[in-house]
């Protein structure tokens, strides 16, 4: 499964998309768990262990396999985003690389974690690597599919 994960990144216009070329600080792992609100307005990020220089829509992707899940609400969170930002959603076969890349990512931190026993709960580290392993099959077989 990481092997066909590698081979479709490699293949993606991740690796030579000329418009990905300007890089910018991204967070690394956007999602809500990470953002403090103030009323309904962001007030500010946590959390920057995985903070690094990306194109932008590494930043969307993350909070798209973090969030969205279920895929049911992936096209609000996409024209939330657009309406908000004042930035166009990046390209589609684009924004599915960086879903992959960021399920990748975690489903690697996990395994990591687990088999160094640097976790405070096992199950819970057990329960990830398992959701973790079916998001990404998911994304395999279909990109299109539901989660």
């Amino acid at each position: 499964m990481l092997e066909e994960a590698r081979r479709r990144l490699v293949a993606s216009p991740l690796a030579t998309d000329p418009r990905l070329a300007e890089v910018l600080p991204v967070h690394g792992d956007f999602h809500f768990e990470n953002v403090l609100f103030a009323q309904d307005r962001v007030a500010g990020l946590i959390d920057f262990d995985n903070a690094t220089v990306a194109p932008r829509p590494c930043d969307l992707g993350s909070a798209l396999a973090v969030v969205c899940q279920q895929r049911e609400h992936e096209e609000d969170f996409l024209a939330a985003y657009e309406s908000t930002s004042g930035l166009p959603r990046p390209d589609a076969e684009i924004l599915r690389a960086c879903v992959l890349l960021r399920l990748v990512n975690s489903l690697g931190f996990q395994v990591v974690a687990l088999t160094r026993r640097r976790v405070a709960s096992p199950e819970k580290a057990r329960w990830w690597i398992r959701r973790l392993g079916g998001l990404l099959r998911a994304e395999l077989r279909d990109p299109k599919a539901v989660r």
